[in-house]
């Protein structure tokens, strides 16, 4: 990879429900250094977009965020950190986890869908 790293994003619904999240990926080899969260603020698309959201998904999470919603943030700088994080928010209750660059759609799993005969 690039030195750039990637952020993989995740909204929770409680701070119980993120300081497990933030225990899983801290197990995971993640470091407190490279998470990071946002609470209710005001007026984070900005600076959502400039960590490489699409418009879309800076507003989407902002959303959230307003509803009271806790986004967090983990900043990776391989591939295989970026599976990790995803699996990891995933498994600990995240919700619209995505990563910078990504649009949301390329995210969401998918059903399979049987060949028409």
């Amino acid at each position: 990879m690039s030195d750039t790293k990637v952020a993989v994003f995740g909204i929770y619904s409680s701070s119980e429900d993120l300081a497990s999240a933030t225990d899983a990926l801290n197990t995971a080899g993640f470091p407190a250094s490279e998470i990071s969260t946002f609470s209710a603020v005001d007026g984070v698309t900005g600076a959502l977009r400039d960590m490489g959201l699409s418009e879309y998904e800076a507003e989407l999470y902002d959303g959230h965020l307003r509803k009271g919603g806790i986004l967090i943030s983990v900043h990776c700088d391989t591939p295989g950190e970026i599976m990790r994080a995803k699996e990891v928010m995933t498994s600990s209750g995240g919700e619209h986890i995505s990563s910078s660059g990504e649009s949301m759609v390329e995210t969401m799993k998918m059903p399979a869908v049987a060949a028409a005969s």
